[in-house]
């Protein structure tokens, strides 16, 4: 069995983490909805190479703005439907209109460890400067998966141990590869 398929989503857990993180982020003035998607993409996938396990499980795709998990908009209309949270929209940022989501209940917190709670604290505050169009190019930048996968697929877990960009090759490799795409006819 895959290290892929061992992966157990955790719907509660998204949906608590995605309080969470939109309650840590509330000074933020850069946090929206772009923001959101990448935190929690880097929590799970930081997790994934931390602790062998993401946080969630949830399934991450492939847009163009960067990775979002394919659960984030039902499980956001859940927490407003619940009176848990309220999504806001205002103009920030010259023309861009942001949309914040603004918890109104607390996160249930018995669902998390100490360890992935100190992941993610430790992870908003290194992103807490980055706007969404930088935390959109940062995720593009260090996710091979989302490098390699195509438009809307899921970016695999497994991903997060590849380097997104490659590792400098000794001549030697180099014209191993060369011989070997010169034998496979490419």
């Amino acid at each position: 069995m895959s290290s892929e398929a061992r992966i157990r989503y955790d719907e509660r857990k998204l949906r608590e983490l995605i309080l969470y993180v939109a309650a840590k982020c509330e000074e933020d003035e850069t946090f929206g909805a772009v923001k959101l998607n990448k935190l929690l993409f880097f929590c799970d996938f930081a997790a994934y190479v931390r602790f062998g396990a993401p946080i969630t499980g949830a399934r991450y795709q492939k847009l163009p703005q960067g990775p979002a998990p394919r659960a984030l908009l039902p499980l956001k209309r859940e927490l407003e439907d619940a009176r848990r949270a309220i999504e806001r929209a205002q103009l920030r940022f010259g023309r861009y209109r942001q949309k914040r989501l603004v918890p109104l209940d607390d996160p249930q917190m018995d669902v998390f460890t100490a360890e992935e709670i100190a992941l993610v604290d430790e992870i908003i505050e290194r992103t807490r400067h980055l706007n969404a169009n930088e935390i959109s190019e940062l995720s593009h930048d260090i996710s091979s998966g989302w490098q390699l996968v195509a438009m809307n697929e899921d970016i695999p877990y497994l991903s997060a141990r590849v380097p997104a960009t490659p590792l400098p090759l000794t001549e030697e490799e180099s014209q191993w590869a060369a011989d070997e795409c010169a034998r496979l006819g490419i």
